[in-house]
């Protein structure tokens, strides 16, 4: 996952450094088709099917929505 961060900081900072102006909504977009990029990766190379990845990943935004997991909350994250 850090190399993964790495990559999408370094991304981020060139583009701003070819003077795009990134706006709130661009960064969300590009954190979305990051992480599905990651998801697909993941897919193949795990043999899994796309469609269930994102599935599984659909059902665990659902989980956080009905109870929203925080530093606080989460014990592994404390």
């Amino acid at each position: 996952m850090e190399v993964l961060r790495v990559a999408f900081e370094n991304f981020i900072h060139k583009k701003q450094g070819e003077g795009y102006d990134f706006k709130y909504f661009d960064g969300q977009m590009i954190g979305h088709n990051f992480y599905k990029l990651v998801l697909y990766h993941i897919a193949s190379e795990s043999g899994c099917d796309k469609k269930v990845m994102l599935e599984l990943a659909i059902g665990t935004l659902r989980r956080v929505l009905d109870a929203p997991i925080t530093n606080e909350t989460d014990v592994d994250l404390q």
